[in-house]
């Protein structure tokens, strides 16, 4: 919900600023929020809260962040910066020249190592999409909050 709260703020101060708002924009954020109000209309409460006597109680998930190398701390700002990848090889690439990096069969392996690290199997702050012989490749939900939990670490070559 929280989110929701700040895609809203940010949202309005556009309005105020120049009213210039992308109507598709506008249209997704309302959609969202009325997702959100039904939920909120229909329970009482959101998802996680529970009623306990005459008070409601919310239960907040408490994401415990896994401990992430270098390397892998460059492949997560590059997806939170990129978003979705249709392949490990894409993102490969757009790490190597990133970087500064040749682009090699070993590079690329060292990328899907590391990747798959990052992974549902390992910390599970990447999701991969089977999508033909490839993997469409973007951040998970927990992977997200730690780009953003981080952003003022994000190394200077990716800034």
């Amino acid at each position: 919900m929280a989110e929701e709260l700040r895609e809203t703020r940010d949202l309005l101060a556009e309005l105020r600023g120049d009213g210039g708002v992308d109507d598709a924009v506008l249209a997704d954020r309302l959609e969202s929020i009325e997702g959100l109000l039904s939920e909120f209309d229909e329970r009482g409460t959101t998802i996680g809260a529970k009623k306990i006597g005459d008070n409601h109680i919310v239960e907040l998930p408490v994401a415990a962040f896994s401990s992430v190398e270098p390397f892998e701390e460059v492949i997560l700002f590059t997806l939170g910066e990129h978003g979705e990848f249709e392949s490990v090889s894409e993102l490969a690439k757009t790490l190597a020249a990133d970087m500064g990096e040749e682009y090699t069969d070993s590079f690329r392996s060292k990328v899907i190592y590391n990747v798959d690290r990052l992974g549902p199997g390992g910390k599970a702050y990447v999701e991969q999409e089977a999508h033909g012989n490839s993997h469409r490749t973007s951040l998970s939900r927990i992977g997200e909050l730690w780009v953003r939990a981080h952003a003022d670490d994000e190394p200077a070559a990716l800034s």
